[in-house]
């Protein structure tokens, strides 16, 4: 084999092994802009989502028409005086909301919080109670094992406060009218949509 033929299949060699690597960098580069495109329209997508749910988010409320949060309970929902449950307002409950909550405890009681009223499955719909009336729903044991409402009645010389705590829920319960409010608050696990609160203080002289 001559100078000539040995320089001519050189070349084709060669020629042949930039062919395959010019075709192995093009394949690479076209993985790499797919995965970056794909890359991109996942992070778009998860922006677009969390704005979405942002848009969604209402402040509900709860609130009384007898006092203002953080302020003194009248005497007259009291042990002190007629034991009423004082009236509630609840506005701005989401459409999608199933069922409502509500809770009425005293952080502040000598042997740890005690739970002055338990209640589930409300209608998931904004209300106004009047002074004495319960909600609709299905009411549970407080601290004391009764199933109705107990009245602020601290320790003398004690101011107390009182949470009105509201939870919006996605579902109905469907748990024993004797549940209290640690087997309410484990069944509604999963399920708040939303949370709002109040409270209001009494002291006895």
């Amino acid at each position: 084999m001559n100078k000539i033929t040995v320089l001519i299949l050189s070349i084709v060699i060669l020629s042949a092994l930039v062919f395959f690597i010019g075709k192995i960098m093009q394949e690479k580069d076209i993985k790499s802009t797919d995965i970056s495109t794909s890359t991109n329209i996942s992070a778009s997508t998860s922006v677009d989502i969390k704005s979405s749910e942002l848009k969604n988010i209402v402040e509900i409320k709860i609130q009384s028409s007898a006092f203002e949060n953080s302020g003194t309970i009248p005497r007259k929902y009291t042990c002190d005086g007629q034991s009423l449950i004082p009236p509630i307002q609840v506005s701005n409950v989401p459409s999608e909301a199933k069922s409502l909550a509500l809770t009425i405890e005293d952080p502040d009681a000598p042997s740890g919080t005690w739970d002055h009223f338990v209640m589930w499955n409300l209608p998931a719909k904004d209300f106004n109670t009047t002074s004495g009336n319960v909600p609709e729903g299905v009411i549970g044991k407080g601290t004391s094992g009764k199933m109705y409402y107990i009245a602020p009645c601290p320790p003398r010389g004690q101011m107390h406060r009182y949470f009105f705590k509201l939870y919006v829920l996605d579902t109905l319960l469907d748990i024993p009218v004797s549940s209290n409010k640690s087997q309410l608050l484990k069944n509604i696990e999963g399920h708040v949509m939303g949370k709002a609160e109040m409270y209001g203080t009494y002291s006895r002289n």
